[in-house]
């Protein structure tokens, strides 16, 4: 069992130190942990500190009266404390929290007093007088029996009936009670009594409780009480809702007629044994900490029984909640409503609640209703529902015709308290009539104007649509279902519609009564279109592969362009405008435009796009024009048949024309030039389906050339009649030039004679050296 105590309180301290005989690391080990657990110490106390604002008081009774009991209740959370008074009177309560209670200052001998307190901040309470209980020099006395046998150990409790003081419960006040016990032979006596006539209660172990009201004890006075016995037995079992047997639950009774309390024993290992007094009505409560409490009530108990108890069953029970049937009787009043720590409540009854299908109870003529008690509520438990008729199920099913039905619920908690509830319901036969209004506005203030043909304009105005002027002849209009016509619909009798595109929109209404009857009507608004259309657009080539080539442009070659990505928010058609930049204009969605030249910085292309209001917007986008790729004639070698000719020979010159990129089908002429690109020396017409494009390919070409003195450079080029169009690489490698050395005659016939010369001069001087001494004498 769960106990309430008002929070925890945490006071613990450490009141020892151990002995440090380990070596230095486990020293610091116990160190860490003690550190540790001061830390969890310390959050506790922080924690429970801040769950709540906690308040010191203090204050004063009287007359230096001491030994006074003062308590503090929470009735709502049964949280309480208590302290006493000192010689001087004073007391203080430490570490309240905020919250209502009620205080009670007790002592015997005077009549107790109960207070209202509402804690809020530290301070002094007012100073409380007690007053004095009464007395007299009456003596009252008598014996308690059972059975005819005395009683011993009876508690007899005598209540004033003209003296009153402050009840715990708060409800009622209660006559001052003096108490006393029965002695072995089952005397008691009162001495210094105020009178002679008191209320009375008995109590003892084996008796049930004796109440009594209005005593005379101008003599003595006998207590007749019954003994417990057997005859009643009540043998219970306590299960929770999934029909486990608990064997731990707190099974007590409460017998209303005497106030009194009483635990139930406990036989075997599951079974709890109760033994109420015969004609009680008597509630037998069932409590454990894992499960909502039970409580059932018996009536008029006569004989035994057995029967079981079922915990969870009833969400609203609480288990630190002891709920009674009444208010407690005599003495009972005087004791602290509490038991096992629960608070104790009077029970406030059950909550009838009815709920159908139909918020507020209106169908068509003839029409049925689905109600349901479940929404009924009590803190006890439910024990029927009654719908009339015999009709005792927690939902009821009934048709219905006219204007005036009335429906009927009473529900009975388990402690035999009731509740009422009725419902009309009508019968509606007719459909309602649907309309509405529609006016333009600005803002909040502005009153508006009337829907036309010109004032709504799309993402701007706000049309506000009124149906307080639908009705029902019958019932009343309960719902309001509205459809703009965009795609957007509203619930509600006034609402409010931007419409984001432009368009004629039929505005339909429909409402409909409790009973499900329907009507409609609607109303056209025209939406101007002020929203200029987005441009885009995107083009394509198709290379001579046969591939689409995006975002691209080459000379010569269609140019698809497509203005798809474009749009408009009022969906209807478009017309297109387009600019090249190279004198060309064009209409339409898509289109086809051949760019005739390349451009180095591309060309502007303009899209200009205009809706059916006439709003219009525009796109500029760059495309940059590529040169078409083209063959690429190119001569990769010059050669001589002889690199040094005389003057008049004939000399064969040699080229090697190669192909790139693209192949030729044409023929391709090549020229030989002589010292300039002017004074050509030769050609040779070359089939361009002869060459084969690639580095490894090259045909052959030569001319004959009559070899001229001097030093010369020799051209030859590639198509040097421009049969084949190249494009920009035409020209770059098409020519290559090498020189040559031709000896002139002349040169050569005087070198001869200058030779011979020197011959005859070189023989006639040998012959005169040998014969030089006949020629001169010796």
């Amino acid at each position: 069992m769960r106990f309430l105590s008002g929070g925890p309180r945490v006071r613990e301290y450490l009141t020892g130190v151990t002995k440090m005989t380990e070596q230095r690391n486990s020293r610091i080990a116990l160190l860490a942990v003690v550190m540790l657990l001061s830390g969890a110490f310390l959050g506790l106390l922080v924690s429970d500190n801040a769950s709540a604002a906690r308040y010191d008081l203090n204050g004063f009774v009287s007359d230096n009266n001491s030994n006074v009991s003062i308590t503090i209740l929470d009735r709502d959370s049964g949280y309480k404390k208590t302290t006493s008074t000192l010689e001087d009177g004073y007391y203080s309560f430490t570490n309240v929290e905020s919250g209502d209670y009620d205080i009670m200052y007790m002592k015997e001998g005077y009549l107790s007093i109960r207070n209202n307190l509402s804690v809020s901040a530290d301070g002094p309470l007012d100073t409380v007088s007690m007053v004095a209980a009464p007395a007299g020099a009456t003596t009252v006395s008598g014996t308690v029996t059972g059975n005819g046998i005395a009683v011993s150990g009876a508690t007899v409790t005598l209540f004033s009936t003209t003296v009153f003081e402050d009840s715990w419960w708060g409800y009622d006040d209660a006559g001052y009670s003096w108490s006393t016990t029965s002695d072995e032979t089952g005397n008691y006596e009162f001495t210094n009594m105020p009178g002679t006539t008191f209320d009375a209660r008995v109590d003892s172990d084996d008796h049930y409780t004796h109440n009594a009201a209005s005593v005379d004890f101008s003599g003595p006075h006998e207590f007749a009480l019954s003994a417990v016995t057997q005859d009643n037995d009540q043998s219970i079992n306590v299960k929770d809702s999934s029909d486990n047997i608990i064997n731990d639950a707190t099974v007590f009774m409460y017998e209303e007629s005497n106030s009194s309390w009483t635990e139930a024993t406990k036989f075997g290992g599951a079974t709890y044994i109760l033994s109420p007094d015969t004609g009680n009505s008597v509630y037998v409560y069932a409590y454990h900490e894992d499960h909502k409490p039970t409580v059932t009530k018996l009536s008029d108990v006569s004989g035994t029984n057995s029967f079981e108890m079922v915990l969870g069953e009833n969400n609203l029970g609480n288990d630190d909640v002891i709920y009674v049937p009444s208010l407690p009787t005599l003495g009972s009043q005087s004791n602290l409503p509490m038991l096992h720590d629960r608070i104790i409540h009077l029970n406030m009854g059950p909550t009838a609640k009815i709920s159908g299908n139909s918020d507020d109870y209106v169908v068509t003529e003839g029409g049925a209703i689905n109600f349901s008690a479940s929404g009924s509520i009590s803190v006890v438990g439910i024990s029927s529902y009654d719908w009339g008729a015999d009709n005792t199920d927690v939902s009821y099913n009934s048709t219905f015709t006219g204007t005036s039905n009335v429906v009927s619920l009473t529900v009975t908690d388990n402690f035999g308290a009731t509740d009422t509830v009725t419902v009309s319901v009508t019968a509606d036969a007719d459909n309602p009539v649907a309309s509405f209004t529609s006016l333009v506005k600005e803002n909040v203030e502005d009153p508006g104007s009337a829907v036309n043909a010109t004032n709504v304009i799309e993402d701007f105005s706000t049309v506000v649509f009124n149906a307080s002027e639908s009705s029902d002849v019958t019932s009343s209009v309960s719902s309001y279902s509205w459809d703009f016509g965009d795609g957007n619909t509203d619930t509600g009798k006034v609402v409010s519609h931007s419409f984001e595109t432009p368009g004629d929109f039929n505005v339909v209404l429909t409402v409909a009564d409790g009973a499900g009857n329907t009507a409609s009507t609607s109303s056209s608004v025209k939406v101007h279109d002020i929203t200029p259309p987005s441009v885009n657009f995107n083009w394509s080539y198709v290379n001579s592969d046969g591939d689409t080539v995006n975002f691209a442009a080459i000379e010569g070659v269609p140019v698809n362009f497509n203005a798809g990505l474009s749009g408009d928010n009022s969906g209807a058609s478009l017309s297109y405008e387009w600019d090249f930049s190279d004198g060309t204009n064009m209409q339409g969605k898509e289109v086809t435009h051949t760019f005739e030249n390349v451009s180095s910085t591309g060309y502007e292309v303009i899209l200009v796009v205009t809706d059916s209001s006439n709003n219009t917007n525009q796109k500029m986008l760059v495309v940059a024009v590529e040169e078409m790729d083209r063959p690429d004639l190119y001569i990769s070698q010059l050669s001589f048949s002889d690199d040094t000719p005389d003057e008049g020979d004939t000399i064969e010159l040699n080229a090697v024309l190669k192909l790139a990129k693209m192949n030729v089908t044409g023929e391709v002429q090549v020229g030989f030039f002589l010292d300039d690109l002017e004074t050509q020396i030769g050609s040779v017409l070359v089939d361009g389906s002869n060459l084969t494009k690639g580095i490894e390919g090259g045909m052959n070409v030569s001319v004959s050339w009559k070899a001229v003195a001097g030093t010369h450079t020799i051209f030859v080029v590639a198509d040097s009649t421009d049969m084949v169009n190249e494009g920009s690489d035409d020209g770059e490698k098409n020519q290559l030039a090498k020189d040559i050395s031709v000896t002139s005659k002349e040169t050569s016939n005087d070198t001869s004679i200058i030779l011979l010369v020197l011959v005859v001069v070189i023989s006639i001087g040998a012959v005169g050296y040998i014969y030089k001494d006949s020629l001169f004498g010796n």
